[in-house]
């Protein structure tokens, strides 16, 4: 029994790890701009407070959320099928089609992506 391991991108987590990169470059800008520009009221004392810690919050939460978006695939093949940490166990015979986009049917040992795009004429 052979076993492969490789890592993936998961990509249920894009569009958490878009929205702490935004949150962190507001959150710089604000921080930045209360630093350069202070205005003689408390309020921009009690502001910076509040977003220096929140910048730190959302630098971590960025950096967490990045590296929880790379799953680690485990796949172990025997006889019968296979099996998967994602998918579980498999059985060859259960499967009944394979989906394979023509730009990486080249990456497999098949033909260039270029010979799927030219199109054949048929003549009667």
């Amino acid at each position: 029994m052979k076993s492969y391991q490789f890592r993936f991108n998961n990509r249920s987590k894009t569009s958490a790890i878009l929205v702490w990169f935004f949150t962190v470059l507001l959150a710089i800008t604000l921080t930045t701009t209360l630093f350069l520009v202070r205005p003689a009221h408390d309020l921009s004392s009690w502001l910076l407070l509040i977003l220096f810690p929140f910048l730190l919050i959302a630098i971590y939460k960025l950096f967490k959320t990045t590296s929880e978006r790379q799953s680690t695939e485990i796949v172990t093949l025997n006889k019968d099928g296979f099996t998967s940490a994602c998918f579980g166990s498999v059985l060859f015979s259960d499967i009944s089609a394979i989906n394979i986009p023509a730009r990486e049917i080249s990456l497999l040992g098949g033909e260039n992506y270029d010979y799927y795009k030219k199109k054949r004429r048929r003549y009667p």
